[in-house]
């Protein structure tokens, strides 16, 4: 929730996250010692994502364009980092770790991809034209994470891109859980809630 009297803390760590704190090939870090320095480099793709949505809604909330402006070629830079890892045959986007901090059993994590969906839309609604790989990243989803568990189809928690899932969901996949709060989807959709029944049903380890 936003409070007006976060507007300068949220503002500064804005301008840490872009500015200051230290980024190896363009990614940032699992993990940051207070001076900016890189204390665990390990790469996760939610990580790179939080502080897109963090700013596209701190704009939204404030209005302050001038830091957008400010920052926006950082912007470019983190999505272009992105694209560089880009699967070659869809908008699949890897990652090292789970947001658990935990190995990944397969490369392609849903929830991170839901939050690559949310954060573009986000910032396009500022004028930033993300919305085509927006797209991108929705089809590839819908294409490559639908799988069958017991008859009903849901999402899988992570893929390999070409037909293998792991069938897995917890606590740390909030963009999962918040998708159709953030036009993801519709919540009576039928992938999401055969998806959410599944993560708290007993066949979920």
């Amino acid at each position: 929730s936003w409070h007006a009297d976060m507007r300068a803390i949220v503002r500064r760590h804005l301008i840490w996250m872009f500015e200051l704190a230290e980024r190896v090939d363009g990614a940032w870090a699992r993990c940051y010692l207070a001076n900016a320095r890189v204390k665990d480099p390990a790469f996760q793709l939610d990580q790179q994502l939080f502080p897109l949505l963090e700013l596209a809604e701190y704009v939204h909330e404030t209005g302050d364009r001038e830091l957008l402006d400010r920052l926006i070629p950082r912007v470019i830079d983190v999505v272009e980092m992105l694209l560089r890892r880009r699967a070659a045959h869809a908008a699949l986007f890897p990652t090292d770790e789970t947001p658990a901090d935990d190995p990944i059993a397969m490369p392609y994590h849903l929830s991170s991809h839901i939050l690559f969906w949310v954060a573009l839309h986000k910032l396009s609604h500022l004028d930033l034209n993300f919305i085509a790989l927006a797209d991108a990243i929705r089809d590839a989803v819908q294409t490559h994470f639908v799988t069958e568990h017991e008859g009903r189809q849901l999402y899988a928690y992570a893929t390999d891109g070409h037909g293998g899932f792991h069938l897995y969901h917890d606590a740390n996949d909030f963009p999962t859980l918040l998708a159709p709060i953030w036009g993801y989807c519709d919540i009576a959709d039928p992938l999401w809630r055969a998806t959410l029944a599944f993560a708290f049903s007993d066949a979920n380890r």
